[in-house]
């Protein structure tokens, strides 16, 4: 593989598989080339990262020309492949970009679902720009060959090796893995002991000064690459000194580096994404962790939402977090108006150094000649508008608002708390639910009902002592 890019690959694909791409890039960094085969070949590396997941489909013009210098730096370009793939214009824009870049034998596209070069309209995978490439793509197929296998030949595609050299190693490996596992859970037994000593450790570190001005907290699962879209965005705007960890912490141990930054910067960004705060009752949670740290030092909590993607705050929440609760969550966009609303983040920021907030924001802009980058915004305006008319086609928002304190539980595993008379807003994929409220004072269920939200739902709820009655439809 050549060197002297910035990524291995630029993982390509539409909103409705981001999680394949997320797997994909997860499999491809993580995995190690077996010391065999690097003995062999001595020009090839022991990893593949770091791999670059595209964001555009969460991002607006702000981000463009960062995506463009992504798919200049990547060496390839792996386009997930599936029917959303085939109808999305800017999965086809970068392909295009990247094959004018003269790199269209480093293209390599991953079938997740559909057909390539399909009659069928309704199963075609492939995006127009990728059927037009001659000789004929014929793709890596998961269906056709199963995920470890698929990955693999990814790997050997992206090293110029053989796959069957590749494959058999991997298997191999994986019998040995097998052989292993009573070995295994003895050792992580002996490492979760381990691990609960460095918690302990960690609550006693004395933190030092690194530099970082602004600290990005994000849920890995599902707030990445809105926390991304808005490192990339401040970026834009001029600030320095950002820390996001997926590309911050490079060497040394991550824990320390990342107490070592909240504990410098002054603005701590909280992505608060649908699954952000789920997991935050658990002692050696990391996002429980890094709120726990801004807390313990003062610094000024900024909550983001992106388009009301957050879905409150679960009855489990940690009781020493809740200051941030009442703190005013700043939205965010993807669509045209991104700009907008970084500026008033940018406010945010700027407000909490002092001085009067719209000062602020007009120095700022003036410093960083944001007219530049609104008219460069206008001019896809149509592009941005159409790509958010196909994301918003999917969600819908649930709104409800009842007269006492209750629970809402959204089939069977979502729970959320609903204070009295204050409008409560959840953004769902359009489909079915099976939606409960259950009273606290009793723990009964007063109100059970399926409902297929195909569209913005407002129920006014009332409860008369006995069951909850929805009066909008009364």
């Amino acid at each position: 593989m050549e060197q002297g890019n910035n990524y291995s690959a630029f993982i390509a694909y539409s909103r409705e598989d981001s999680k394949w791409a997320q797997w994909l890039q997860r499999k491809l960094e993580s995995y190690r080339v077996p010391a065999s085969i690097r003995n062999r070949f001595h020009d090839i590396p022991d990893r593949l990262n770091p791999v670059f997941t595209d964001v555009s489909e969460l991002s607006a013009g702000l981000l463009a020309e960062q995506i463009h210098h992504a798919l200049e730096r990547s060496q390839y370009l792996i386009v997930i492949c599936s029917q959303s793939a085939a109808n999305s214009k800017w999965v086809d824009a970068e392909i295009e970009a990247f094959v004018r870049l003269g790199r269209t034998e480093h293209i390599i596209p991953f079938i997740v679902s559909g057909l390539p070069h399909s009659n069928n309209i309704n199963e075609e995978c492939f995006p127009v720009s990728l059927k037009n490439i001659t000789p004929e793509l014929l793709g890596i197929s998961i269906n056709d060959l199963g995920k470890d296998a698929a990955v693999t030949k990814v790997v050997a595609y992206m090293l110029g090796l053989d796959f069957d050299t590749l494959w058999q190693r991997h298997k191999r490996a994986s019998f040995i893995n097998i052989l292993k596992l009573p070995f295994v859970f003895v050792v992580q037994s002996i490492k979760n002991l381990i691990d609960y000593s460095d918690v302990y450790e960690l609550d006693n570190y004395q933190p030092k000064k690194d530099g970082t001005n602004i600290f990005i907290s994000y849920r890995r699962k599902d707030g990445q690459s809105d926390a991304r879209m808005i490192e990339l965005g401040l970026g834009t705007l001029g600030y320095k000194n950002v820390f996001f960890d997926y590309k911050s912490v490079r060497e040394g141990k991550f824990n320390i580096k990342i107490i070592d930054a909240i504990y410098s910067c002054q603005d701590f960004i909280l992505v608060l994404s649908p699954k952000s705060m789920k997991n935050c009752h658990k002692k050696r949670d990391w996002v429980a962790r890094e709120i726990r740290t801004a807390l313990k030092y003062d610094r000024h909590i900024i909550p983001v939402v992106i388009e009301n993607s957050f879905r409150g705050w679960p009855m489990s929440f940690p009781k020493d977090l809740e200051p941030i609760k009442i703190i005013q969550q700043q939205q965010v966009r993807r669509d045209e108006f991104f700009e907008h609303s970084m500026k008033e983040l940018m406010g945010r920021i700027e407000a909490s150094k002092g001085g009067d907030e719209e000062r602020l924001i007009e120095s700022v802009n003036k410093k960083n000649d944001i007219g530049a980058v609104v008219h460069e915004l206008h001019e896809l305006k149509d592009l941005i508008m159409m790509m958010s008319r196909s994301e918003a086609d999917d969600y819908v928002h649930f709104k409800c608002r009842v007269n006492v304190h209750c629970k809402m539980i959204i089939d069977e595993k979502d729970v959320y708390n609903i204070d009295p008379n204050r409008l409560f807003v959840i953004r769902l994929k359009k489909g079915g639910y099976l939606i409960k409220f259950v009273v606290n004072d009793n723990e009964t269920v007063t109100r059970e009902q399926i409902i297929q939200i195909e569209r913005d739902v407002v129920s006014d709820l009332f409860y008369d002592g006995t069951s909850i009655i929805d009066k909008s439809v009364s």
